[in-house]
């Protein structure tokens, strides 16, 4: 247009001068008005003129235009009107193609698509074709923000996956999916000939997710204790949708072996379709190698039922686009070797060799000669051991004619005693042939057996002791590692301790255990947290080293993080250690801020909350991690530092937060391009008609992104927002009515306007958040309120676990839990029964009818009971026989009586038994009775005196058969 008005002047600056001639020419352009005759034939004069720089819109923002001759995808450069009126026409000419830091386009003009079959010569290019290639876009509305999340992944990990999926299958790299979580809505970029194929993927995709999400479950174990603790999954409705009380195992560990990367979703699918199981828990490692470069642990699987997951075991192995994935139950959530706390290793062995009953004494300092200096021998056990010169090594003496049943470690307790130094080093020679006693399967078992009798005492999982039976590298000693449970330090240390020097079944005699007092573990810290606590992990580790027989290693590895692998002498030190290199890595959590719902947190997911954080952790030298699953946020660094960063990262998140509510937007998808300017032209730069209007209220125009900041309160922001749409509607902007804020939304629950909404994960219907949260905590009182579902007329969709997450906190949600498992219990048709201790929250499954009464075992109170009849177990005897035993406690002696020579004591109503001797009893209750008519004396005289005169003797008679007096 510029051209075309310095074309005219010239033209009329020559009529002027040659012809004195002034030709009328002005000509007001109105930007409503498509359809002046005077703009369509300038439009046409520029585009035939420049009919070789012709450029198309490609449909998708961050393509910008396609330029017909070399298909060069080019932006509009940012002074073009075009992009100040909101436009984005399918069609423009341009005056030239600006080379800077990007390309752009300059001097652009739209036009009509029509405009090109007028074009003689015609262009010189398929306009036709490249219009049938050009982008459409189709919008997926009606997304929970949370399945959004879930649909993009972890760092939009799932996003990219299914973006490239859809270019290779369409064979189009120009096809895009963007996701507008403020909208809750998915955009997808693709030709009209591929649109249904890129449609079905995402929603595929969609549905996978809400599936997914639907079948969702926590898993709580009932208490925390050790034993075996019954798992329970809760889920969707608030229901408990598995209890597992047999210690079965419900997840399994997926591994994948080649350079493939695998879709997630095509592994669940795969594992739902084959299985026909439930997959109620995901949980996604980072893609770290393991083993080797070729095995990577994918992530971890919790399936709904014990036997889908023994099912995926079955599973031996299968190809997947190229991989091949392996199942195994999982060690870290049940199954063989599971461990809920960091697991210590411990060493043990014991020789192979028979001693030769000599031993090389060495000493540190190296004054070995000067602490046996004049004695020529030792007393050790039942031997005197006589000291010689070492030939081979100056700095050692050698002792021989030990007891060749002794072990390395019984000979250097006695040097220890008798020199009182802890610095000698002694080692025993052993020759000979190597024995093999037993099968290292069966050392392994009774390895096992003899620790797990030690940790018996208060009642832990007998899979949270592993031990692993080493095939010997060398001729001399069995090695032997043993992995246990963290929180089981002192049980360990104490059974290692009684297991140190003894023998195991089949062994001889020299064959004694000795366990290495050295534990390990290890600990992984990021390297972005490393940065960050650097110091004050070298001063923890530093401190380690202070204390004795404590030592550490810090190594990096491959992936950029470090690996801290800590040992001890002691299991208890060795786990203070490990827990104090968790609260520094871990970070410190920020809780117990009411103002830090979900949805404020939920910024820091943002662009603008990403900028935040990262002004904090320069300001402060911290480091903040979020959770983008969970919203659970830690800050890494010193204490100072952290109290500092969590402070200001409150204070700021919030202020934002309060920013956002006070914001109104003059430019999206259902308001007119320049409705920014018609806001400007009605009430000035300054919107001063907008404060003359509303008092009190302080406004900011935001004009690079067509925003009003509202200072204020609420209810002056929802004032000036009304102007401004009032305007828009009169306007004839492309609202098409009423603005979705305006339109009053009545709450199912209460009938009344939604105040403070949320809107349900599973089926979008909006609620009063007070209201949802009220019948959540109804149904707390109410164990007949389960399942609990959507309150939505003719809806019936369960709430998902993620709207409970987001709407109670913790504890709220455990005292939800717990009603809820009340619930199932009550409901279970009697096959499950709480721990008959009172309080006791433990549950156990009721034996059937044709089922013995196996014993149950409480890990809660280490109460016995019979699962049949519920009393306590009692062995050797049925239940219908022990019941009528607690009826009546004398019913056993009652049947022991019959047929027995036995009375009951006239004073005491105890039983007697008269088996031998006179008639005379005395009674336990001190009294003296007559065994023939059971009277009764206090006196054994007055007794004697009754049997002799009334029954002729006192029951005694002589060899002769004559009744003695």
């Amino acid at each position: 247009m510029r051209r075309c008005e310095d074309t005219v002047k010239e033209l009329e600056i020559c009529i002027e001068r040659e012809l004195s001639l002034v030709s009328p020419t002005y000509w007001v352009w109105n930007p409503t008005e498509g359809n002046n005759k005077h703009e369509k034939r300038l439009k046409m004069v520029i585009l035939a003129s420049l009919a070789e720089n012709v450029a198309m819109y490609t449909g998708y923002d961050q393509l910008g235009y396609e330029v017909a001759l070399t298909g060069q995808q080019v932006q509009l450069h940012p002074s073009c009107s075009l992009l100040a009126f909101g436009q984005k026409p399918n069609w423009v000419v341009f005056g030239e193609l600006l080379s800077a830091v990007d390309q752009y386009l300059v001097c652009v003009t739209a036009f009509d698509f029509e405009a090109l079959s007028m074009l003689d010569p015609p262009p010189p290019f398929d306009a036709s074709h490249m219009d049938e290639w050009r982008l459409r876009v189709e919008k997926v509305a009606g997304c929970s923000s949370t399945l959004l999340k879930r649909f993009c992944g972890k760092s939009n990990r799932g996003l990219i996956s299914i973006v490239s999926r859809a270019r290779s299958l369409c064979e189009d790299e120009r096809i895009n999916i963007q996701v507008d979580v403020d909208q809750n809505e998915i955009l997808l970029y693709a030709p009209p000939h591929d649109m249904d194929k890129v449609s079905a993927l995402v929603n595929d995709a969609l549905e996978c997710e809400k599936k997914l999400m639907r079948n969702e479950c926590l898993e709580k174990y009932i208490y925390h204790g050790r034993g075996e603790v019954p798992l329970a999954l809760f889920g969707s409705g608030a229901q408990i949708k598995h209890l597992e009380v047999d210690q079965r195992f419900l997840t399994v560990d997926v591994l994948y072996y080649g350079d493939n990367s695998l879709d997630d979703r095509e592994i669940l699918t795969f594992l739902e379709k084959e299985i026909d199981g439930c997959i109620c828990s995901i949980h996604k490692f980072a893609g770290n190698k393991q083993d080797c470069d070729e095995k990577e642990k994918w992530g971890r699987v919790t399936f709904r039922t014990p036997e889908s997951a023994m099912k995926a075991t079955e599973i031996q192995k299968f190809d997947l686009n190229g991989s091949v994935i392996k199942l195994f139950p999982s060690l870290s959530a049940g199954g063989e070797g599971v461990f809920k706390m960091p697991s210590v290793t411990a060493m043990i062995r014991w020789p192979q060799r028979e001693s030769c009953g000599k031993g090389v004494l060495k000493c540190a300092s190296g004054d070995i000669h000067s602490i046996f200096a004049g004695s020529s021998g030792i007393m050790i056990g039942t031997k005197y051991c006589p000291f010689e010169t070492d030939q081979r090594h100056t700095d050692s003496i050698l002792i021989t004619g030990i007891d060749t049943n002794l072990s390395d470690a019984e000979v250097l307790d006695v040097l220890e005693f008798a020199t009182q130094r802890t610095d000698l080093e002694f080692f025993l020679f052993r020759r000979g042939n190597t024995v093999h006693c037993q099968d290292l399967t069966v050392c392994k078992d009774m390895l096992h057996k003899r620790i797990f009798a030690r940790l018996s005492s208060r009642n832990p999982d007998p899979k949270c002791v592993e031990v692993k039976v080493f095939e010997p590298k060398e001729a001399n000693f069995v090695r032997a590692l043993i992995t246990f449970d963290g929180r089981l330090h002192l049980e360990a240390a104490k059974a290692l301790q009684e297991l140190d020097g003894t023998i195991l079944d089949g062994c001889y005699p020299w064959q004694k255990i000795k366990c290495e007092q050295k534990f390990q573990s290890s600990i992984i810290c990021p390297a972005f947290i490393y940065n960050i606590v650097r110091r004050q992990l070298y001063a923890k580790l530093a401190s380690f080293k202070r204390q004795r027989k404590c030592e550490w290693h810090l190594e990096a590895i491959h992936s950029g993080a470090y690996r801290v692998k800590i040992s001890a002498n002691a299991t208890r030190r060795i786990s203070e250690m490990r827990r104090s290199l968790e609260e520094l890595i871990r970070g410190r959590p920020i809780i117990n801020h009411p103002g830090l719902t979900p949805r404020v947190l939920q910024h820091l997911l943002s662009r603008e909350g990403v900028i935040l954080m990262r002004k904090i952790q320069q300001e402060t030298e911290t480091c903040i991690v979020v959770d983008r699953q969970s919203l659970a946020v830690r800050i890494c660094g010193s204490e100072e530092r952290t109290a500092a960063a969590e402070q200001e990262l409150v204070r700021s998140l919030l202020a934002y937060h309060e920013s956002k509510q006070l914001e109104i937007r003059l430019r999206g998808p259902n308001l007119r391009p320049d409705l920014m300017k018609e806001v400007v032209n009605r009430f000035g730069p300054e919107l001063q008609g907008i404060k003359e209007k509303v008092s009190g209220v302080d406004l900011k125009l935001n004009t690079r992104n067509h925003v009003i900041h509202v200072h204020g309160s609420v209810e002056m922001r929802q004032e000036v927002e009304k102007m401004v749409y009032e305007l828009a509607r009169e306007e004839g902007s492309a609202l098409g009515g009423t603005k979705p804020d305006e339109i009053e939304v009545e709450c199912p629950i209460c009938l009344s306007e939604v105040e403070d909404g949320y809107s349900l994960e599973g089926c979008s219907h909006l609620f009063c958040k007070a209201c949802l949260l009220e019948q959540l905590e109804a149904s707390m009182r109410n164990f007949d309120a389960f399942p609990i579902i959507c309150s939505h007329i003719d809806c019936g969709a369960p709430i998902v676990l993620a709207d409970m997450r987001a709407l109670l906190s913790q504890e709220k949600l455990d005292e939800l839990f717990r009603a809820s498992l009340s619930s199932f219990v009550t409901t279970s048709d009697g096959e499950f029964r709480f721990c008959s201790t009172p309080d006791c929250p433990s549950i156990y499954r009721v034996a059937g009818p044709l089922d013995s009464g196996e014993p149950f075992f409480c890990g809660a109170c280490n109460s016995q009971t019979c699962t049949r009849c519920h009393l306590e177990y009692h062995p050797y005897i049925t239940c219908e026989r022990y019941k009528m035993f607690k009826e009546d406690p004398d019913m056993s002696l009652k049947d022991w009586a019959k047929g027995k020579n036995v009375k009951e004591c006239p004073c005491c109503k105890s039983t007697i038994e008269k088996s031998e001797g006179c008639n005379h009893l005395l009674c336990r209750c001190g009294n003296h009775i007559c065994w023939v008519c059971l009277r009764w004396f206090a006196q054994q005289e007055p007794c004697y005196e009754h049997l002799r005169g009334v029954h002729g003797g006192i029951g005694l008679f002589d060899e002769l058969g004559m009744p003695m007096l």
